[in-house]
């Protein structure tokens, strides 16, 4: 349908109003936004000699200084210096752990993350396993800068080479 004017000019198609409106709905869609992170620490055991003791893969945030007390450990003095330190008004840490593994493994490396609709996605990359003998628990321990507003409970899924491995919700101030 054709929309004129009062005074007769051509304004534009109804088909067009409509399409507008349709690339107004999808331009005010949230985005995928990548997350901007720092290492603090990869290993395949903690350098205190203290593992994470499930076999299955495991999530930690810490997003407060209330959340240092479930490090136990986990990390050597200093990735715990570092996390002790860090501006919690600023800043969050999260460790991906792979799980106990009976012999020696090429680890895990968080490779990406993404947030949309209170949803961060941590993408990790599993190694193979190697023929040493050695018990590991391979982890790889990050620092997010909160560049956007959170202030929120925000769920983390965990992808390890891109499948879903485990979920969880945490506050985030």
């Amino acid at each position: 349908m054709l929309i004129f004017s009062q005074d007769g000019r051509f304004l534009f198609y109804k088909t067009h109003l409509i399409a507008f409106g349709m690339v107004s709905l999808i331009a005010c869609r949230p985005k995928e936004i990548e997350l901007p992170f720092q290492t603090i620490e990869r290993r395949q055991t903690a350098g205190t000699g203290e593992i994470w003791e499930p076999r299955e893969p495991g999530l930690m945030i810490i997003a407060s200084r209330d959340d240092l007390v479930k490090i136990n450990d986990l990390f050597t003095k200093g990735a715990q210096t570092r996390l002790n330190d860090l501006d919690f008004e600023t800043s969050f840490a999260i460790a991906a752990f792979l799980g106990w593994q009976p012999r020696g493994h090429e680890g895990l490396e968080i490779i990406r993350l993404t947030y949309k609709n209170d949803e961060v996605k941590v993408f990790a990359r599993v190694g193979n396993p190697s023929t040493e003998d050695a018990v590991t628990s391979p982890y790889h321990l990050i620092i997010v800068r909160k560049d956007t507003e959170w202030n929120r409970k925000i769920s983390f899924t965990l992808y390890l080479n891109n499948i879903p491995a485990l979920s969880l919700s945490h506050f985030i101030p």
